[in-house]
């Protein structure tokens, strides 16, 4: 677990360092070249990863007994992909890069979804230990991005907080060979099938599943949310200049460890009831803010969003280890990452579109309002008692068979036959 810690920081300390970057070659664009960047972006980057974003999780489930090579592959790629964005600043270099760099973050948290259950301490829960992982990560991104946006002050090349992240995610190659080496084994271990399907509303889940796909319909609407106001904000609030930028980044860091820090002790006794409250809770911030487009309302916006959301995954991950049986719980714990990861990539490529402010803040309300309906329509159906077929009759039993006709001639005879001689 110890491992595992130190592999999650330095996955979140490269990818802050990696965000300063990409912030001054996307966000900070004169107004005319602002549009086309999106557009390029949005295509380039976010299409053809919620394309991959389904095949991801299968295809690790099959790399099962090679999950620190999985880990370590994805720091590498990451490591390479930051020395060529560092080398080459055109667009052709940026994008794809940007894109592989996206790819392989996910990656790294689907893999590291299956590890953890793996690495549990004896009686430890699975909400204890992704609220560590998620507090350290939440704690080394705080260090390291304030390191990241000195050096591309100092110098006024943002290559070198790039160079830095290659730094990072290479010492993260080194750490994921430190994990276990029972990570890699499946034994015990059972795949599930069909779980993205039920999650999106399906009733009468698959037995072994209890209540998970209920609980991961409620939160991927929070991630979605979370997804769009990544992008969304941040590009609204370009034009407050590096100050917007990290009010936003320091509102959503600072929800993150709020919501962190409720949900590890809240979630284990109601998470049914603390991922339907955030749901309610991100749906009324998006309505206050669609009516009042203020700056402190929208960094407000994401404090809240992120906290809800934060509390949720912790929510699910309760369900998770509560319904689940054990030999099914890392690949349902994969998969069900799968489904939360592309349902950010789908927000943030909503979150891209360049909208008014006021327009995108009212169609994300509209968003979340029907994806509560849903929820409670679904959840509501799926509670009502199914009816019971009723049980068909008992066939009657067929009546006895009448003795067979004595044959002609035979009255007043024996019906055994002729009695032998020997018996008079």
């Amino acid at each position: 677990m110890a491992s595992l810690l130190d592999l999650c920081a330095l996955n979140a300390a490269g990818d802050a360092l990696v965000a300063v970057a990409l912030a001054n070659t996307i966000f900070f664009v004169n107004a005319n070249a602002a549009r086309s960047r999106v557009l390029l972006y949005l295509v380039i980057t976010m299409v053809p990863f919620a394309l991959l974003a389904p095949l991801i999780g299968p295809l690790l489930d099959r790399m099962a007994r090679g999950r620190r090579i999985a880990l370590a592959a994805t720091m590498l790629a990451r490591a390479g992909l930051c020395l060529a964005l560092a080398a080459h600043h055109d667009v052709l270099t940026l994008f794809p890069a940007a894109l592989g760099v996206l790819v392989t973050s996910r990656a790294f948290g689907i893999a590291k979804s299956a590890v953890v259950p793996r690495v549990l301490p004896p009686g430890g829960s699975l909400v204890r230990a992704n609220s560590r992982l998620s507090l350290a990560g939440v704690f080394a991104a705080a260090l390291l991005a304030p390191l990241g946006a000195g050096l591309i002050k100092l110098t006024g090349d943002y290559s070198w907080s790039l160079r830095l992240g290659a730094l990072v995610f290479a010492a993260a190659v080194l750490v994921a060979f430190t994990l276990p080496p029972h990570v890699d084994s499946a034994a015990g271990e059972h795949e599930t099938r069909g779980l993205t399907r039920e999650a999106l509303g399906q009733t009468g889940g698959r037995r072994g599943l209890g209540g998970l796909p209920r609980a991961l319909r409620t939160v991927l609407g929070q991630r979605t949310l979370v997804g769009f106001l990544t992008f969304f904000l941040a590009f609204e609030l370009r034009h407050h200049g590096t100050l917007g930028l990290g009010l936003l980044a320091g509102a959503a860091g600072l929800g993150s460890a709020l919501g962190v820090a409720l949900g590890g002790r809240l979630s284990r006794r109601r998470p049914e009831l603390l991922m339907l409250a955030g749901l309610v809770a991100a749906t009324a911030a998006c309505l206050v803010a669609a009516i009042v487009p203020l700056l402190p309302v929208e960094l407000a916006l994401a404090l809240l969003a992120t906290t809800a959301a934060s509390m949720s995954k912790l929510s699910l991950d309760a369900v998770v280890q509560r319904d689940v049986e054990e030999r099914s719980r890392t690949s349902a714990f994969g998969r069900s990452e799968t489904t939360l990861q592309l349902g950010w990539v789908v927000g943030g490529a909503l979150g891209l579109v360049p909208v008014a402010p006021r327009a995108g803040l009212i169609g994300a309300t509209v968003v979340m309002a029907a994806a509560l309906g849903v929820v409670l329509y679904l959840d509501r159906r799926d509670e009502q008692p199914r009816p019971v077929p009723a049980a068909a009759p008992a066939p009657a039993p067929p009546p006895p068979s009448p003795p067979p006709p004595a044959a002609a001639g035979a009255e007043g005879r024996d019906p055994a036959g002729p009695r032998p001689f020997w018996l008079g």
